[in-house]
């Protein structure tokens, strides 16, 4: 069976950010991904012990209790990936 096709607004693809409790999605050029699976990696979670989980330790990024990739879930995440800028800077609409 083929997948079914969805297709998503900003404010659609925001719902799905790192607060979601049920699914976490990111976008890289134009494609959505379900990186719920990862929810340690892209999403908030209970800190355990005060320790940090997650393996990207990028300033602004590792706050409290949440992955180093907190920053991509809901949003379009092609200008960070293609850059390597895992930072604000990065994380923009722009795709110059």
């Amino acid at each position: 069976m083929a997948a079914q096709e969805r297709y998503f607004t900003k404010e659609e693809l925001k719902k799905y950010s790192s607060g979601n409790q049920e699914k976490l999605y990111l976008s890289v050029l134009g494609q959505v991904f379900d990186v719920t699976r990862g929810r340690k990696f892209y999403g908030a979670y209970p800190p355990r012990h005060g320790i940090a989980w997650g393996f990207a330790r990028v300033p602004g990024w590792m706050i409290g209790g949440e992955g180093g990739y907190t920053g991509f879930a809901g949003k379009d995440a092609s200008r960070a990936f293609i850059s390597g800028k895992f930072n604000e800077e990065g994380l923009v609409e722009e795709v110059e």
